[in-house]
């Protein structure tokens, strides 16, 4: 994570702008939604632009980088759920970056210590263990 930014960027280019902060191998990709598309290394989903459909490769392919694509995004629904991001912030942009830091931690070991297991871990570490 690279930290807050002006809420008015394009996400694509915060992202080029902190390239520096988040260092990556040469074979290393993203996965990222279709603002993505410009940012070299990115795997995003096939766009239907200018009233063409989408043929049935590119149908699958979006199902394929959507199903991990929900997995993230579930979690950044249960982040942003906070009541910290219901009203307004009036205090220091510092303090906040702490904040935000500590919540997303404290986010992770609530959805880590749910009792169903709503998603299937997938790689060699460890998953759900307290």
């Amino acid at each position: 994570m690279s930290g807050l930014h002006r809420s008015t960027a394009y996400d694509a280019n915060i992202f080029e702008d902190t390239r520096h902060l988040h260092p990556q191998f040469d074979w290393e990709m993203n996965l990222a939604d279709a603002h993505f598309a410009t940012v070299p290394c990115t795997y995003t989903p096939a766009q239907r632009t200018g009233g063409r459909e989408l043929n049935p490769t590119e149908k699958v392919w979006n199902k394929m980088v959507q199903l991990p694509r929900s997995r993230v995004e579930h979690i950044n629904t249960v982040l942003k759920d906070h009541k910290m991001f219901k009203q307004k912030y009036r205090g220091y942009v510092r303090n906040f970056w702490v904040f935000v830091k500590i919540t997303g931690h404290a986010t992770a070991v609530r959805i880590r210590h749910r009792a169903e297991d709503r998603y299937q871990g997938y790689g060699w570490w460890k998953h759900n263990e307290g």
